[in-house]
């Protein structure tokens, strides 16, 4: 369906065309009505010539049996070539359609065949009449006597064609006449309709459009009063005297005062005694005067005191803006009780002071449980050591190993339990440096061999990219990766092959650290990283454990904006794959 705009344009666009087209046509029937007019101008001249010839045909032989004077006779010869010479031309000019600079219409066959006549009939007594005239000039009498009858004979035929001609010009003129009559009343009616037309096609669609635009208008107005009724703080809009124009439920709740009540009030009259006697010209002068600059100032939020209908004082927090239309400015004021947020403030104050005391109180603890529990562990690790050296080669000697690997595997889970207990919610202040990792690795090689040589595992670095580097805190990682290698010492049988290798990938940097040990069951996976949970296979099996390990280095590779996933299946080892922010190596020079 076409829209009703381009339906108006269309008709305009057909009404215009056929108004020029009319327009053209009565042109050019006019112009061709202008010709048959001269055109039968010349054809009657040329009758009046042929008659003129005729007459100095006639005087011509009355010379010839008078005695003429010779300078008559003379006179009479040169009028009859003179007008010979016109009645010629003028009937060439009515063949060709052109006699001098004047348009003709040409003497055709259209116009032949309408006079009647025989057009070479006429041509032949043309060719015999101006012969026959051109030897009235001649000395020889029998030549002009011959020519004399010649010209008598043609003359009546030849006038009745002429008439004929004329005749048909005149039909053919009052046809053009009446074409054009026709036409100019078409377009004077077309030119009547036109113009409550065009008004239409200019109007309607103005119509409509103000229409839509009364119809959006006032759709407006209902979402703006909709807005305003909605809205958790109260607004007032007030006028340059400070008389409320509107208010919502918001305000009418607030002061207690009823929408009628408040349309009839003054602003100031929401405020304490002492502040309104300046307030008025205050009004007056935010809504009319306020420059640009103050205008930014007065829009931040103010807290100030007003008061309800029962007499209440109330802590508010007032935004002001403006409203600048013609004639008609504006202030507007949106509103908010401070009470009830001064409560949320007051129990916020309350939880943090008592979180901290808490906090205190919990780090308390803490010093001194890891003290009774420490003190006692290190005097059993110590006595257990002493029972070793002092039982080498006795029975006994198993046993004090055994409570000596105890002793020092109940210090590792109590150090752990701290470590998760002091460290909290509160998050340590991180210190980032941009690191290679391959640097990284090679200082790093050493020490983490030495740890996996506990456990008689091998270590294996595959080639690391020197281009990688990445932002962190040094320590942070160490302690991750300490981390991940203790639990492959503490989890794995003796002898396993442990890779580690780096890489990069969608501007991330990964360390894949890989074991070939029993691995974890996929169903078991999601409970590592946890604390407290143990796997009967895998890293968290055979040697007991919390499970604080690798849960702690999630957390601290977390605090860097990195993060911690696993991978494994039974009897294929097991992958922890800890994720970095990456930097081009560029940063580094």
């Amino acid at each position: 369906m076409l829209d009703n705009r381009v339906k108006y344009f269309l008709s305009f666009i057909i009404l215009s065309i056929l108004m020029t087209a009319i327009f053209v046509f009565v042109n050019i029937t006019g112009e061709s009505h202008t010709r048959f007019v001269q055109t039968i101008d010349v054809a009657g001249g040329q009758r009046k010539l042929s008659q003129e010839i005729i007459s100095i045909s006639n005087q011509l032989k009355l010379c010839d049996f008078e005695t003429c004077s010779a300078s008559k006779s003379a006179s009479l010869r040169d009028d009859l070539r003179h007008t010979k010479n016109l009645f010629q031309r003028s009937f060439a000019g009515l063949k060709s359609g052109r006699l001098d600079e004047i348009e003709l219409v040409p003497l055709d066959g259209d116009v032949v065949t309408r006079a009647g006549i025989n057009a070479r009939l006429l041509e032949d007594q043309m060719d015999v009449f101006l012969r026959s005239v051109d030897n009235m000039a001649s000395p020889d009498g029998d030549v002009r006597e011959t020519a004399y009858k010649n010209i008598n004979q043609l003359a009546a035929p030849l006038l009745v064609n002429l008439n004929l001609i004329v005749g048909a010009y005149t039909v053919k003129a009052r046809d053009t006449s009446d074409l054009l009559r026709l036409a100019k009343i078409l377009m004077l009616l077309l030119l009547a309709g036109a113009i409550p037309i065009t008004a239409f096609l200019i109007f309607r669609p103005m119509e409509k459009n103000l229409h839509k635009s009364h119809e959006a208008n006032k759709e407006q107005k209902n979402f703006m009063q909709t807005v305003i009724r909605s809205l958790p703080d109260s607004l007032l809009v007030v006028n340059a005297e400070g008389t409320i124009q509107i208010v919502n439920e918001a305000a009418e709740k607030m002061f207690g005062w009823h929408e009628r009540q408040l349309l009839k009030m003054n602003i100031s009259d929401l405020l304490e005694r002492n502040e309104r006697e300046n307030h008025e010209g205050m009004v007056r002068h935010f809504v009319n005067d306020l420059n640009e600059t103050e205008a930014r100032a007065m829009s931040d939020a103010r807290t100030v005191h007003m008061m309800t209908k029962a007499g209440e004082r109330v802590k508010v927090s007032i935004t002001l803006g403006q409203y600048k239309a013609e004639g008609n400015n504006l202030g507007v004021a949106v509103i908010r009780d401070m009470s009830l947020q001064e409560q949320l403030i007051n129990a916020l104050e309350d939880r943090v002071a008592a979180s901290s005391i808490a906090e205190e109180a919990k780090e308390v603890f803490i010093r001194n449980i890891s003290h009774e529990l420490r003190t006692p562990l290190n005097a059993v690790i110590g006595f257990s050591d002493l029972l070793k050296i002092k039982l080498i080669k006795t029975e006994n000697e198993g046993y004090a190993e055994d409570i000596n690997f105890a002793g020092r595997q109940l210090l590792k889970d109590v150090n752990r339990l701290i470590d998760v207990a002091s460290k909290g919610p509160k998050k340590e202040t991180l210190s980032f440096c941009m690191v290679k990792i391959s640097d990284y690795v090679g200082q790093m090689r050493d020490i983490w061999a030495e740890q996996l040589a506990e456990g008689d595992h091998i270590l294996i670095i595959n080639d690391i990219d020197p281009a990688l580097s990445v932002e962190i805190d040094q320590s942070v990682l160490s302690f991750v990766m300490k981390s991940v290698i203790d639990n492959i010492v503490t989890h794995c049988s003796k002898g396993c092959e442990v890779k580690i290798r780096a890489e990069e990938d969608e501007g991330k940097i990964f360390l894949f650290v890989r074991d070939n040990g029993p691995g974890v069951p996929i169903g078991s996976l999601a409970l590592i990283g946890h604390p407290f949970e143990k796997i009967g296979t895998g890293l968290t099996a055979v040697s007991g454990g919390l499970g604080l390990s690798l849960f702690l280095a999630s957390q601290q590779i977390k605090s860097m904006g990195g993060g911690m996933s696993f991978y494994s299946e039974e009897g294929q080892g097991f992958e922890v794959k800890i994720t970095l922010r990456s930097h081009s190596s560029n940063d580094l020079t």
